[in-house]
């Protein structure tokens, strides 16, 4: 687990993590949120970052408040790299 969600900003489309792995939050990595057992988006962790937070840019989803946030291990994702 990277952490949990702290704030969303669906307009501006970024999520900001209160993170417990800084190791597993490191930039470019991908990332999803998970409720009850579903997966409720997916985003990309970004350079920006004070801890306890970084920040990820919302790629797919709605993600709510206090959502686990996951790291996605390399070689299974399939989020679109720009």
């Amino acid at each position: 687990m990277v952490g949990t969600v702290a704030l969303v900003s669906p307009e501006e489309r970024f999520v900001l993590i209160d993170v417990t792995s800084l190791i597993a939050a490191s930039p470019g990595t991908d990332v999803i949120t998970i409720a009850d057992s579903r997966e409720t988006s997916q985003m990309k962790i970004s350079r920006e970052r004070r801890n306890p937070f970084v920040i990820a840019d919302l790629i797919s989803g709605a993600p709510k408040v206090g959502e686990r946030v996951f790291a996605v291990p390399a070689a299974a994702s399939t989020l679109p790299h720009p």
